[in-house]
């Protein structure tokens, strides 16, 4: 509606849960120009009382070329601390999800060959 100031928007619950959806489907990590040589793993323990955000997790970091390294460990090598942030609150799994940065992984060759087409 409009008012002094212009216009005012306000949302219901169901318009909410649409800008979340549409978030959600146009998350992705960018690409940097080059590779800063660190991989990002993220890990995760959660209970099957939440088996559908831990369902909708895994499939969200595929989507994002994260590679599954070992059940409920994702590795990627680039910047995503903002994105897996946003996605476990949304997730509302805020505690079940962890990110860190590593500066070496044992014989990282099958990582690099995996993600050769963007390092």
């Amino acid at each position: 509606r409009e008012n002094s100031g212009g216009y005012e928007v306000r949302l219901s619950d169901k318009g909410r849960e649409e800008i979340i959806k549409f978030d959600l489907n146009s998350l992705e990590i960018k690409t940097p120009k080059s590779w800063d040589g660190k991989w990002r793993m993220v890990f995760f323990d959660i209970s099957e009382r939440h088996k559908k955000e831990r369902d909708f997790l895994c499939r969200k970091l595929k989507e994002m070329n994260f590679f599954l390294m070992q059940d409920s460990v994702f590795v990627h090598p680039f910047p995503c601390e903002k994105e897996i942030k946003f996605l476990r609150e949304v997730l509302n799994v805020p505690h079940g999800v962890k990110i860190g940065t590593l500066e070496s992984v044992e014989n990282d060759d099958d990582l690099r060959k995996i993600f050769r087409n963007i390092l």
